[in-house]
């Protein structure tokens, strides 16, 4: 299996040569309704005595101020990866890969940036860990789509609210590798921060359909110089189909 991401060629090559990706900062994400989520209360201010309405309306003032101070943590603690399980995606090569003329770059499962410092399970709640240890969890999973904001009680854990986006984002059939990392500083840019690849964590190289060709030479010489057992294709469109095709241009490595 893969993991895609879909790239200008601009960025492709900063990644390429730095061996550098980026995990994100939810407020820099396309999506006004990230970590927007249902609050519920037990009762409404019309199924309670009159007395209690004021009261009841100041408690849901406080619990507001509490929700946007919980929405600050997540965005402060959180860093993401955005990616995908399929290469030949027509909406994200338009979307996200420069009209076609850009580059996905595909990474193993086993990748370095995927899988180290994993601790817990995805159902536990960054709450039941000591804040003050330095510690670092890192999550990857399918998002959910639907038209339904997410329930939101009290011992809801933080990562599922990152689970979930509109069904109109449905055909990015979006994955995401989710770095939880409150206290690292050292690798942090304006909109999330970086973290390490290793030589043997690329696995594809996909230039775009309306790609210059004459650039490919440069790439695939940063590919030979800092990665092993990279497979390098050129996309093309079908013509037959409403698809695109792949034929492989050059193997490096094994």
């Amino acid at each position: 299996m893969r993991f895609y991401k879909y790239l200008s060629s601009q960025d492709a090559k900063k990644i390429l040569e730095t061996m550098n990706i980026g995990f994100s900062k939810v407020d820099s994400f396309n999506d006004p309704f990230e970590i927007s989520y249902k609050t519920l209360f037990e009762a409404s201010l019309e199924d309670v005595d009159e007395r209690l309405k004021d009261r009841i309306a100041n408690r849901i003032s406080v619990h507001d101020r509490e929700n946007r101070i919980f929405k600050r943590e997540i965005i402060d603690s959180f860093y993401v990866f955005c990616g995908s399980r399929e290469w030949n995606n027509l909406l994200m090569w338009a979307h996200y890969a420069d009209k076609y003329n850009g580059i996905v770059l595909g990474f193993g499962d086993a990748a370095t940036f995927l899988n180290n410092r994993y601790l817990g399970s995805f159902s536990e709640s960054i709450n039941e860990y000591n804040k003050n240890i330095d510690i670092k969890i890192l999550k990857h999973f399918h998002v959910i789509y639907s038209n339904e904001r997410p329930d939101y009680k009290m011992d809801t854990p933080e990562l599922e609210l990152l689970k979930w986006k509109a069904r109109e984002w449905s055909y990015e059939e979006e994955w995401r590798v989710v770095l939880y990392d409150p206290k690292d500083e050292n690798s942090c840019y304006e909109n999330g921060k970086l973290e390490s690849l290793d030589k043997n964590d690329l696995k594809e190289v996909i230039f775009g359909p309306k790609m210059d060709m004459s650039f490919y030479k440069q790439y695939i010489s940063i590919v030979k110089q800092n990665y092993t057992n990279v497979k390098i294709y050129k996309a093309k469109l079908s013509p037959i189909r409403f698809e695109i095709e792949k034929e492989l241009i050059e193997r490096i490595g094994a």
